[in-house]
């Protein structure tokens, strides 16, 4: 099963519920940047951290 990146690309953020947008391997600029879990990893640019979604679409 092949991720679609472009419908993934944005979450809610669940700390400051602005936009957030989903981080990219640098070297690869393409698979996104996971957290240690495996988990795809989003920067919100209002609050400027970075959270973790899990599978079940719950926030880390």
């Amino acid at each position: 099963m092949d991720i679609d990146i472009k419908e993934l690309k944005h979450q809610k953020c669940p700390y400051d519920e602005d936009q957030a947008i989903l981080l990219v391997d640098v070297e690869t600029e393409s698979a996104p940047a996971t957290d240690e879990d495996g988990n795809l990893q989003y920067y919100c640019r209002a609050g400027k951290h970075v959270f973790s979604i899990d599978e079940d679409g719950k926030a880390k």
